[in-house]
């Protein structure tokens, strides 16, 4: 028996004749007879006998998924392919990708061979998965986990032209709390810019070409389809970087299973061999030897013996750093006094900066210090021998960061074996560090002169006051001015001002020519400085991104005949209600045949009032959906299975369900405009039916014709202090006991699914690995019921940290084994999780 299916090897010389009647008696009938390859045979010549066939076939465009579908449903309406028992009696079954079946060996009569057909969107699509499945197993695994270590194992410049040979876009960079991720997968590589930690990001590049995986791989100086084995682990062996190997070891350990039929085999035995080989690179203490020796790491000092050596305390301290004074200096000192060394990561950042308004109040009463300013200072003073100071987006730090504190938890997590102690400076700070791994003490070392403000002395600074009380020993005033280069300081402060502006506005241009280019023919938009004022206001909350404002102007482009004609008789405005973002426009004048327009201002508000016409971006418009990614439009009667999924760049349209059961939460501080005659007794009668409705929910008043509701209180579950504070306890309780959910998800809870709840099988709760979110629905529940499925999905979350989640997009366990074991795995240790907490507790 081989393969899941359980079908038989198949000799050499019944290959051929097997395939071709494969061919003419499936594949033709689907048109696949030209666009079809097969695998593993042209690498391994001196194979006599295989366990399996596999075809990559390649259909021209369409949903993977309901061509997986058609394919299958085709398979089962074919006479001489087998039920497989096992599989319900189906004669297929679907995981991945991949759509299997049994299939008649020629020349063998009773016997049947597995099929493993790899869908395909494209040809160049069915090309890159050819090439990529070529590869053995395992050299095929390892080049999908040596993406992963591409930004820890190479610097800027070989980074820089690595990009330059794979012609990757260099517009969109990662911001502060982000990085760049390649992604290797049989069908594509791809790059995206993630949250730091995460997998789920925006993609900013992808192709189909095998030899980009070539130049990937040649950058770590690795020939992919010649390397074997043996040579890349040895290669491996010298990597530099701690996550390098773990991310490897994650990435191998899921892609490589020895299956039940394998085992004993010469197969199972090189796969087992090849996952105890990378295993078995750098090892670390496992969780339990971690928490065998936690008590006796919790003190104030901390002795690991490892072959008779005493294992080094490092100190970090990472902040702002703008500019260090005298209760930095000696929290530095006292680290420097408790470990054997300290490193300080200063932010690279100016401070304060910006052009919005909050900022530009900052610059009116403090001066602004930059990085070079803030080394400037810690080269003029006296510091322990032991002290070192970097940016903290140096090139040295295994995850260079803008955010200091980012950079100093990758350094933690990336050196497991090596103890630090995490410094903090204010009080307020130690939130910081809130969820550090178990090879970290956090302390707060008192500074000498208390509490002091960075932000009172650079006030100070701006107005020549005295700063004496501010400086540590050893640098007077005159030296500290000095070292901070404060000769110039209207004119430093001037240029710093305009370069912050400069860069902010040039990204607004781009954004202009962008605008230009989505509404032509018709209409010219006019991008004003107050327009750029305006983006980042306080109360545009969360802060408007670039990314929404190309995409806002790329789904006005498909209401742009609407927009000229509106333009033309009056102001307008243009309302994005996926991302509430509304922007006002104005006719200002022709030119030729053009409208020129002018974008008067930007808000992010819902249900934004307006008395001028407004043209809003639905999701779904009449019959059809727009995607609020791309701005592409489909028919509904097109969207098949996947009705809300843009078939032009992938994005998820699905409409977000309430986390509040409060129908009246929308309406908070807005005005009802009942439409009805200005008679007070009219008026007051509704006044009163809705406050009826729930009373305590909201306030209600008049004035004149018109109803306002304010003050609305938030009633679901996750506010609910009892039921928040026990789900916090089981968390820390999950990470005490060293289970790997960190960094955690986030939560959705949906309360008000009624429908769901009467559903004798409806949903309880899921995990998405993409966005890493765990959804809860709550409605009707008991709240320990609640707890005990966000136990299971926290598994999940786990095994997603784990890379053990990706490319699996089915849910039904009776056709995929490996989705089975992690299912088994997620409510026995869910469970097991939850009791054990629920024991703690009593």
């Amino acid at each position: 028996m081989s393969g899941a299916a359980g079908g038989s090897r198949i000799n050499k010389e019944n290959l051929k004749d097997t395939i071709r009647d494969y061919r003419d008696n499936i594949l033709k009938p689907l048109g696949l007879d030209k666009s079809y390859s097969i695998t593993g045979v042209r690498s391994r010549p001196e194979k006599n006998i295989f366990g399996d066939i596999d075809i990559v076939v390649s259909f021209q465009g369409g949903d993977k998924k309901e061509l997986k579908q058609e394919l299958a449903q085709f398979l089962s309406q074919v006479d001489k392919i087998p039920a497989i028992p096992h599989k319900k009696n189906n004669k297929y079954f679907i995981h991945g990708n991949i759509v299997s079946t049994l299939y008649p060996i020629s020349g063998k009569e009773g016997e049947y061979v597995q099929i493993d057909n790899i869908v395909t969107t494209s040809k160049e699509e069915g090309k890159f998965v050819f090439n990529m499945l070529d590869l053995p197993a395992q050299e095929q695994t390892l080049a999908i986990g040596l993406a992963k270590t591409i930004f820890t194992e190479l610097d800027e410049k070989q980074i820089e032209n690595l990009f330059k040979e794979l012609n990757v876009p260099i517009d969109d960079r990662p911001s502060e709390g982000e990085e760049y991720d390649f992604n290797l997968n049989p069908s594509e590589l791809s790059l995206r810019i993630v949250p730091i930690g995460k997998n789920d990001g925006r993609e900013i590049w992808k192709s189909n070409k095998f030899e980009d995986v070539k130049k990937l791989t040649s950058a770590l100086g690795i020939n992919i389809e010649k390397d074997k084995f043996d040579d890349i682990i040895s290669k491996i062996k010298k990597f530099k970087n701690r996550r390098s190997i773990d991310r490897l070891k994650g990435m191998f350990a899921k892609n490589i299973r020895v299956g039940d039929t394998e085992k004993g085999i010469e197969k199972g035995v090189k796969k087992q061999q090849a996952l105890d080989t990378v295993a078995a690179l750098e090892g670390k203490y496992s969780p339990l030897v971690m928490s065998l020796i936690k008590p006796f790491i919790e003190g104030e000092t901390i002795i690991i013996e490892e072959e008779n050596q005493t294992k080094k305390i490092i100190a970090v301290f990472p902040g702002k750093f703008k500019p260090p004074h005298k209760d930095h200096i000696a929290r530095i000192k006292a680290a420097a006094n408790d470990a054997d060394e300290v490193l300080v990561l200063v932010s690279p950042k100016t401070e304060p900066s910006g052009t919005d308004k909050k900022s530009r109040e900052k610059l009116e009463t403090q001066i602004p210090i930059s990085a070079d300013q803030s080394l400037s200072i810690f080269k003029s003073l006296n510091l322990p021998k032991n002290v070192k100071v970097l940016l903290s987006n140096d090139s040295s730090l295994p995850v260079p960061s803008p955010s200091p504190v980012a950079a100093a938890y990758e350094l933690f997590k990336n050196n497991p074996e090596q103890q630090y102690i995490g410094v903090f400076g204010k009080e307020e700070d130690f939130a910081r560090f809130g969820s550090t791994p178990s090879n970290v003490i956090i302390k707060n070392y008192d500074g000498s002169a208390g509490n002091l403000s960075a932000t009172d002395l650079r006030v100070a600074l701006k107005n020549n006051q005295d700063i004496t009380s501010f400086l540590p020993d050893g640098i007077t005033s005159d030296e500290y001015r000095q070292a901070l280069g404060l000769d110039n300081i209207d004119e430093g402060d001037e240029i710093t001002s305009f370069l912050d502006e400069r860069v902010y506005y040039d990204e607004l241009s781009k954004i202009d020519r962008h605008a230009d280019n989505a509404l032509a023919p018709k209409i010219d938009i006019e991008i004003s400085r107050h327009f750029g004022d305006q983006v980042n206001l306080d109360r545009n909350h969360p802060e408007i991104e670039p990314e929404e404002l190309y995409n806002f102007f790329t789904k006005l482009s498909n209401k742009k005949d609407q927009l000229a004609s509106l333009l033309n008789k009056d102001e307008v405005v243009a309302t994005d209600s996926a991302t509430n973002i509304n922007i006002p426009f104005v006719k200002v004048g022709s030119l030729k045949d053009k409208i020129v327009a002018k974008a008067k201002t930007i808000m992010r508000k819902r249900n934004y009032q307006t008395t001028n016409p407004k043209l809003v971006f639905e999701k779904i418009q009449g019959d059809s959906i727009i995607c609020d990614n791309c701005g592409w439009t489909w028919k509904i009667e097109d969207g098949g299975n996947d009705l809300y999924i843009c078939h032009k760049c992938g994005h998820d349209n699905t409409p977000q369900q309430s986390s509040s059961n409060n129908f009246f939460e929308p309406l908070q501080n807005q005005d009802l405009d009942l439409k009805i005659s200005p008679d007070s007794s009219r008026v007051d009668y509704y006044k009163d039916h809705i406050k009826n409705v729930v009373p305590s929910d909201f306030k209600v008043d008049k004035h004149k014709d018109k109803i306002v509701v304010s003050n609305i209180t938030k009633k679901g579950l996750e506010h609910n202090k009892e039921f928040k504070d026990n789900l916090i306890s089981l968390t820390m309780f999950m990470i005490d006991n060293n289970l790997n959910i960190e960094p955690l998800p986030s939560i959705n809870f949906i309360e008000d699914d009624k429908e769901n709840a009467n559903n004798m099988l409806g949903l309880t709760a899921y995990y998405d690995p993409n966005k890493q979110c765990v959804t809860l629905y709550t409605y009707g529940r008991h709240p320990k019921d609640i707890l005990r499925s966000y136990a299971h999905e926290m598994i999940h979350h786990k095994q997603n940290l784990e890379d053990r989640l990706q490319h699996y997009d089915g849910t039904n366990i009776n056709e995929d084994d490996h989705l089975k074991q992690l299912e088994i795995e997620a409510y026995r240790d869910g469970n097991i999780y939850f009791r054990s907490w629920e024991n703690s507790k009593n």
